[in-house]
Formats: C-alpha cells, structure tokens, sequence
C-alpha cells in the first residue's frame, strides 16, 4: 500500500495544553510560518517572555494582549 501526500493550504485553530515547553515550540513555529498566527495562552511565564525576547531579536515581530499573542512570521516582518 503507498500512499501520496499533496501539498495543499492548512486553515483551522488547534487547542494547545497549558505548557510553557509546548507554548515555546508553538512560538517557534508561527515564527517560522508563512503566515501572522495568534496564539491564546494563559500561561506567559518568564521562559516563554524570554523566548518572545529572542524572537524578537532575530525579527519577529509579537504582539501580546492580554492572553493572546500574534506573532508574524520572519521572513514577512
């Protein structure tokens, strides 16, 4: 059996669970997307401030209001 994978554009939302581990990979990978993400959490401890620190630095532009953060993407600020 073979299976053929198609590239195609992905839409929707994803629930993350509350950790700031997988907060952090969630802000890696919209700042790496081709597209503005935003992110609910209510979890912005001081490892994932800093991590949107480091974003920061390298171009990426974040914003956050009150437990919502947008991030755009890198290559597209």
């Amino acid at each position: 059996m073979s299976t053929v994978i198609y590239p195609s554009v992905l839409s929707g939302s994803v629930a993350s669970p509350g950790s700031k581990s997988y907060m952090q990979r969630l802000l890696l990978c919209a700042a790496l997307s081709d597209d503005e993400c935003e992110i609910v959490c209510s979890n912005l401890c001081d490892d994932v401030m800093r991590m949107i620190g480091c974003q920061r630095a390298i171009g990426a532009d974040i914003e956050i209001s009150g437990d919502t953060v947008r991030v755009k993407s890198i290559e597209n600020t």
